[in-house]
């Protein structure tokens, strides 16, 4: 009767065990999510330069590196003043682009953290994260005077392409979608390279230009931001 009663009490904590382990391991790749649509969700209707690979990157590393912290010092008062302590002396070298960038950092911080307290919460605060760069997206629309640009930032688009096509080629291809400001070929390590740069009146346009061109040239790279 004794051993049926340790037997089950003992298979009943390995499968709790088992439960929890699924259960963090879940918590861990919903916060990588997260971040990475949340990202994705401000590069598509805001800035597209958060769809570059660091920015991606960051935006999947750092909420679950955010949860396994807030998981490792939720039960212990000791390593928590530990790890203030830690954090406290690491620097930032690199600069923070605006005041956006550091909003999107706190944010994928704030998904880590409230994930690993409440998950309720956590998906609350993702999905206010998301919705709000559409809606500001069709304010910007609907009341473009309201929405001003940023200080030293134009209403004029640049759109930097790379290729390896022809260079007359390329001209005649660029002409039917902007103003082409410069064009240059010049020998790089894989042959010949085109450097092309035109400017458009929004970002839209530009982004379209984009997406056509690559179906059009052979595009090695590309860039799109405000002159």
């Amino acid at each position: 009767m004794l051993e049926n009663l340790i037997s089950e009490a003992f298979s009943y904590s390995k499968s709790e065990e088992m439960s929890f382990s699924l259960w963090i391991v879940f918590k861990f790749c919903l916060t990588s999510m997260f971040g990475l649509i949340i990202y994705i969700s401000h590069s598509i209707y805001l800035n597209t330069y958060l769809r570059n690979q660091n920015n991606l990157l960051t935006a999947i590393i750092l909420p679950p590196i955010i949860f396994i912290i807030t998981l490792a010092i939720s039960t212990d008062l000791f390593l928590s003043l530990g790890m203030i302590g830690a954090l406290s002396i690491v620097r930032y070298r690199t600069p923070v682009k605006s005041q956006y960038d550091l909003a999107l950092l706190l944010s994928l911080i704030c998904i880590g953290i409230t994930i690993g307290v409440n998950i309720m919460l956590g998906t609350l605060t993702f999905v206010f994260l998301v919705v709000i760069a559409p809606l500001f997206y069709f304010l910007k629309k609907r009341l473009p005077n309201f929405v001003k640009p940023e200080s030293g930032e134009s209403d004029k688009v640049l759109l930097i392409i790379t290729t390896n096509e022809n260079l007359i080629r390329t001209s005649e291809i660029l002409k039917e979608f902007g103003n082409i400001l410069s064009i240059d070929n010049h020998k790089g390590n894989e042959g010949s390279v085109t450097n092309c740069c035109l400017e458009f009146k929004g970002m839209d346009d530009a982004i379209k230009a984009q997406h056509s061109l690559s179906k059009k040239i052979n595009v090695i790279s590309s860039n799109v931001g405000y002159q």
